[in-house]
């Protein structure tokens, strides 16, 4: 209980207050005098008739005008307004103290950390923190004002490590403010439109070792071009990849170039002469499957010409290196393709989803000035283990379909709306060729069926979908026991 006196300051009237609060037995926690004509007391809670009886006495003393019960204490709502003004920081921001501890923190910090077995209050901030040593930080002197790269529950952030005043005698309070700040906070820095094309494409995260085996290719070809084809699934971040290589080369984005295999707007020699006006440095030609050999041999003699000065040709393709030698010739791919890198699929590299997930999070909601809900371990777990047969296309869909910016406060499994979590993992064009016809149209046939039902849970809106009649399809979804799986059903 907090009690605020409207009285005089002197010894006389601390003295008749202390008296009364004898009188009754009460021990007095804390007083506190903010301006002259205020006196603040900190007890213990009371019974409603002794509150009312102490009140009572306390306005009959001299010196004394009013007595009133207040919420806390002016120290108290000097913390609590500090608090208020941390919580409306939009990202996080932690005091610490000498030792390391975690003094006072925001709703931000809070959510960034994730969940936690230990409360954060009073926890060392070293636990939280990869790339910063506190202890080392402050014995390097008293701790000078620095920014650093910081990671925080597995997410990067530019961090603003501030001293704060001399408390070298006071060990207790905080000795440090920090301030967190993702790439996406930093709009002086850094160009929102540029961010948003890296994440549509597959923001660069390499925590699985697939995706740093395939960077590491791609530093090799930085030293040392060769004509590269790219394969993998669609989806994977081919194209992406490709204008990585051409940034480690130090090619400026205009200097990258794309030619789809596919364009029925305009021919491939009219492509080949455009891009070789412009004298690229990295040229990306796409679908290569639909060449034939003397087509690509062609193209590869049109863009290797010295004079165009092109460091990197790269081909994509989601034919295998054997699929590509069946359909031009041995021959013509080994004189053509010298070099190959294997971009696995999302769930072969496991590891990359959640960063993938939280990347993308951390650029939706910096559009709109607001930190992402923190993802629990329960929703990682199952982000890790669905089969997204669309690869990082889908995840950024699924994503988009879920969130509810300014609404959620946390993830939840129940969010993710996921809509294939039974179809086949390990169904690609690779395991489909080692089949016989029959086999292999039947388990594609399946996966095909699979994949859709879902969003066209009956056999006319799928038969619609897939452009058969509905009574073929009927037949199909009980030919491959589809309709009556309670999984795909719901």
């Amino acid at each position: 209980m907090r009690i605020e006196l409207n009285c005089e300051q002197n010894t006389q009237v601390f003295s008749a207050v202390l008296n009364v609060l004898v009188k009754h037995g009460l021990a007095l926690q804390a007083m506190q005098s903010a301006d002259s004509g205020h006196l603040f007391l900190h007890l213990s809670e009371l019974e409603l008739p002794l509150t009312q009886q102490l009140l009572s006495e306390f306005r009959c003393l001299n010196g004394v005008s009013d007595a009133r019960i207040v919420s806390a204490l002016p120290s108290e709502v000097e913390h609590k307004e500090v608090q208020i003004l941390l919580d409306n920081v939009p990202y996080p921001v932690v005091l610490i103290d000498k030792s390391g501890q975690i003094r006072q923190f925001n709703q931000a910090f809070e959510q960034s950390c994730g969940d936690t077995l230990q409360p954060l209050a009073s926890s060392d901030i070293g636990k939280h923190l990869r790339g910063f040593s506190v202890h080392r930080w402050f014995g390097s002197g008293s701790g000078k004002r620095e920014i650093v790269e910081i990671q925080l529950n597995g997410r990067v952030y530019m961090v603003d490590v501030i001293p704060l005043s001399e408390t070298a005698l006071f060990s207790h309070l905080p000795g440090a403010i920090m301030l967190f700040k993702s790439a996406h906070w930093l709009e002086s820095s850094f160009d929102l439109s540029q961010i948003e094309l890296g994440i549509s494409e597959g923001r660069l995260v390499a925590s699985s070792d697939e995706t740093q085996s395939v960077l590491n290719a791609l530093k090799r070809l930085v030293e040392h071009p060769l004509p590269t084809l790219l394969f993998g699934e669609a989806g994977v971040g081919k194209r992406f990849l490709a204008r990585l290589l051409n940034e480690m080369s130090m090619g400026g984005d205009e200097r990258f170039h794309v030619v789809s295999c596919h364009n029925q707007e305009y021919s491939l020699s009219e492509q080949l002469a455009e891009i070789a006006a412009e004298q690229p440095n990295t040229v990306l030609l796409t679908n290569v499957e639909r060449l034939n050999g003397s087509e690509i041999e062609d193209a590869v003699n049109a863009l290797t010409a010295p004079q165009l000065g092109i460091k990197h040709l790269i081909f994509s393709s989601r034919y295998t290196p054997e699929q590509l030698a069946a359909l031009w010739g041995g021959d013509c791919y080994y004189s053509v393709i010298k070099n190959s890198i294997n971009i696995p699929p999302l769930r072969q590299r496991k590891e990359d989803i959640v960063p993938l997930t939280q990347s993308w999070l951390d650029f939706q909601y910096a559009k709109h000035q607001e930190i992402p809900p923190p993802l629990t371990r329960e929703v990682k777990r199952y982000l890790s283990s669905l089969s997204w047969p669309g690869n990082i296309p889908q995840l950024y869909q699924v994503l988009q379909d879920s969130i509810d910016i300014g609404s959620m406060k946390r993830w939840q499994v129940s969010d993710i709306k996921y809509h294939h979590e039974r179809v086949v993992d390990n169904v690609s064009i690779e395991s489909l060729l080692q089949q016989d016809y029959h086999s292999a149209m039947g388990e594609f046939e399946h996966l095909l069926l699979s994949y859709h039902y879902p969003q066209h849970p009956s056999s006319r809106l799928l038969a619609k979908k897939l452009g058969l009649s509905h009574t073929a399809i009927a037949n199909k979804l009980r030919e491959h026991n589809i309709r009556n799986k309670p999984d795909l059903d719901n």
